[in-house]
């Protein structure tokens, strides 16, 4: 493969890394939005959306220089390996993102769908927060 195809491939992750890093950080924030409004978390929505703004804009950053580090790394070796590996960078980002950011077990919540570990009811169990 020539330097130019190799070079255009790695800046494929620089290229797509913002746009999926968007994508992800809006699914990922509102997962946590749902979440957190499900189990009752937080004041209200209006007081809970200004604390998620700074949480958007870092998983936005996250995902879009793991694209670009993956892509830069193995994007001359094989697009499918390095979209594949991204892809499940990026999936593993928003549930940490929830695993972070999804409050404690010891959080008082009210509401008893969310008891006893304050994971919404459409979480899946397999997946711990």
């Amino acid at each position: 493969m020539s330097g130019d195809a190799s070079a255009a491939r790695r800046l494929t992750g620089c290229l797509l890394g913002p746009l999926v890093g968007v994508a992800a950080a809006y699914g990922g924030i509102s997962m946590l939005a749902q979440a957190w409004d499900e189990c009752e978390i937080g004041v209200n929505a209006a007081a809970n959306f200004w604390s998620l703004v700074p949480i958007f804009f870092a998983a936005w950053v996250a995902v879009a220089l793991v694209w670009a580090i993956v892509f830069g790394l193995l994007g001359e070796k094989s697009l499918l390996l390095a979209s594949t590996v991204a892809v499940l960078a990026t999936a593993l980002a928003c549930w940490g993102l929830m695993a972070i950011w999804n409050a404690p077990a010891d959080y008082p919540v009210g509401v008893s769908s969310c008891a006893p570990d304050n994971a919404p009811p459409w979480w899946p169990d397999m997946l711990p927060l």
